[in-house]
């Protein structure tokens, strides 16, 4: 009897052991751990399948018990970006909507404006050179709003394959007749023309002074160049007609003393301001002479007067 109760006790203690094992390593209780019991033949297999698994859950390393917690954050922010992407998507997706409709309605618009201005740019040209033709050509007519233009032009009396074919007078009057071909399309009620007729010659400088006088109707120019007012007084007193140049009181000093040069070399009176007069004498060295009056004309009935004012 002895010997039973020792090993009712041994059993006993055991069976405490294996509770209390069961608890500390896997957090269950006794009857759990009897629902999750599975049977086995083979305690030696057993206990070798029990030590893979320890060696498994070993190779697995170090358990990360917040990562629950780790996952939520980072899916909370995870959504969060994803909205925001899908609003920048939507709003590049819009934009990209915008401009195409930007874009076809810049070409059609740009088509329009090209074929007006290409329309009045071969008659402004034959104005201007007297005959010829001329156009505007669209090197990529698929992409009308980045490629180039290029400019094709037949002088009377020439065959002109480049531009730089042409003379400086002639480059000019091309670019004056493509100005004027843009202002009939979209006129303007003012403009100021500064050195744009420099390089013209005295045939080619009537030719513009003609054609602005046809336009001014609807625009009014300012003409800032001594050298055409010359020219034009050249051409009308060898026309027999009566011509004076006369200075204006913000005329600069040295413009002031080209316009008489011009003066003498078209054989035409000209007129200088009293101030203008004042600073003349004023430059002079105390030794020097003082310069000649210049003549006052009264023209009750001219045939024609050429009048300069640079602004």
């Amino acid at each position: 009897m002895a010997r039973l109760a020792e090993r009712k006790a041994a059993a006993e203690s055991e069976y405490d052991a294996t509770a209390a094992k069961l608890w500390d390593e896997y957090q269950l209780t006794v009857s759990q751990a009897e629902e999750v019991c599975v049977e086995f033949d083979s305690l030696p297999a057993l206990r070798a399948q029990v030590a893979d698994l320890r060696g498994k859950i070993r190779a697995l390393g170090n358990v990360n018990v917040s990562a629950i917690e780790e996952y939520q954050e980072v899916k909370a922010r995870y959504d969060a970006l994803r909205v925001q992407v899908e609003d920048v998507e939507g709003s590049k997706n819009e934009l990209g909507r915008m401009i195409a409709n930007l874009s076809a309605q810049m070409r059609e618009i740009f088509t329009d404006s090209f074929r007006a201005i290409n329309e009045n740019f071969g008659r402004v040209f034959t104005e201007l050179f007297g005959g010829g033709e001329a156009s505007l050509v669209l090197e990529d007519e698929s992409d009308v709003l980045s490629c180039g233009i290029g400019i094709r032009v037949a002088p009377p009396g020439k065959v002109i394959k480049n531009l730089e074919a042409l003379s400086g007078g002639e480059q000019a009057l091309v670019a004056i007749s493509i100005y004027f071909a843009i202002l009939a399309v979209n006129p303007a009620p003012f403009c100021i023309l500064d050195e744009i007729e420099a390089a013209l010659d005295d045939a080619n400088v009537v030719r513009f002074a003609q054609y602005l006088r046809r336009v001014s109707d609807k625009t009014q120019f300012i003409v800032g160049k001594t050298t055409s007012i010359a020219k034009l007084a050249d051409y009308y007193t060898r026309q027999g007609k009566r011509v004076m140049l006369a200075a204006g009181d913000t005329f600069r000093a040295a413009a002031s003393e080209q316009l008489e040069i011009w003066a003498d070399r078209a054989g035409v009176p000209w007129s200088r301001p009293a101030r203008a007069q004042t600073r003349r004498r004023s430059s002079l060295p105390p030794s020097s002479p003082p310069p000649p009056a210049a003549t006052t004309w009264s023209l009750p009935t001219p045939q024609a007067a050429c009048t300069t004012r640079r602004t």
